[in-house]
């Protein structure tokens, strides 16, 4: 069963994120004080992806999440299915 949808005029949204990054922050997985990966423009983002499934290599689901709660964006529509094709 493939986690695609599967029908005639399906529609998905292939993604990469990019984020801020500091010197050294990769290096230290953003883990000192206030290094975290932020993104610009969520709300636009969010906008744009409706509810169309999102697909993107890795976990940026979570990084979605972390985001909106960072941004304080409470009053967002839940994300739409996740396709990690990392698998």
């Amino acid at each position: 069963m493939s986690a695609f949808p599967q029908s005639g005029d399906a529609t998905a949204v292939v993604f990469d994120l990019e984020f801020t990054a500091w010197k050294g922050s990769v290096a230290n997985r953003l883990s000192r004080p206030g290094q975290f990966t932020e993104l610009v423009q969520i709300d636009e983002f969010l906008g744009f992806i409706g509810c169309a499934p999102i697909v993107a290599f890795g976990r940026d689901d979570l990084i979605f999440v972390t985001n909106l709660r960072l941004y304080g964006i409470r009053d967002a529509p839940p994300l739409p299915p996740y396709i990690n094709i990392v698998r």
